[in-house]
């Protein structure tokens, strides 16, 4: 068995690869002067599948539906960039046609119980979120790796791949909320004992209000499948 260092050294590599990959995407962009924003031009494999695709209301509408009485109203190019982290709940809007967003971080746990110290590392929880031409319809893929250091022993290896769509639903309308809804699933290709061994799909409901400029509330609601990790069974 490799030496918990020699593990340190190897995710700490591929930590490295993740990062490298980032910055090479967001280099090949165009940063926007007073945001962490990336813009890419379109790519024409995913304009082939969308293009004849239309919203219901107008193909320059930002989502599916409107609520009765709301105006449409186009996507703005320049607004404020909203980003699924660091919050628990994600951004209940689409990252508009033609934008490649990065978002990536690093969690730390340390917890002691009865005299015991349990670590973990989480990094780099890497979200790619890719707006098709299709302004309500987003793409979305994560990958991670994690260190955990325990009582009974330390491991660290690549967790299962996350993909997903997002499809905004509505904007506000005053006391109606903005609404996105989120088809998700983690594909098992993470090391052993960061897998589920399985395709585990889920479904997220957003939803959001801003209240003024300054304070804004959210909410989800989620249904995903998952491991019971006594039984191994869905």
């Amino acid at each position: 068995m490799d030496s918990f260092a020699d593990q340190t050294v190897r995710i700490r590599r591929r930590a490295t690869v993740y990062i490298a990959l980032s910055i090479i995407l967001i280099s090949a962009g165009i940063a926007k002067a007073d945001e962490i924003y990336c813009r890419f031009e379109p790519i024409q494999t995913v304009n082939n599948l969308f293009k004849n695709v239309q919203s219901p209301h107008s193909s320059h509408h930002s989502t599916l539906f409107r609520w009765p009485g709301q105006d449409a109203m186009p996507p703005d190019p320049y607004s404020a960039m909203a980003t699924d982290r660091p919050d628990v709940t994600e951004a209940s809007s689409t990252v508009g046609a033609g934008v490649l967003q990065i978002e990536t971080g690093y969690t730390y746990v340390r917890d002691r119980s009865d005299g015991d110290l349990s670590q973990s590392h989480s990094f780099p929880e890497t979200l790619f979120r890719y707006g098709t031409p299709i302004d309500w319809l987003e793409l979305r893929f994560a990958a991670n790796a994690s260190e955990e250091s325990l009582p009974t022993g330390s491991s660290t290896g690549i967790e299962d791949i996350y993909v997903g769509a997002k499809l905004g639903l509505t904007l506000q309308d005053g006391a109606f909320p903005e609404m996105a809804l989120v088809p998700q699933m983690t594909i098992p290709t993470g090391a052993s004992g960061f897998t589920s061994n399985k395709v585990l799909p889920g479904l997220n409901w957003l939803y959001g209000w801003d209240l003024n400029d300054q304070i804004s509330t959210a909410g989800s609601s989620q249904f995903n499948f998952a491991v019971d990790e006594q039984s191994n069974r869905d």
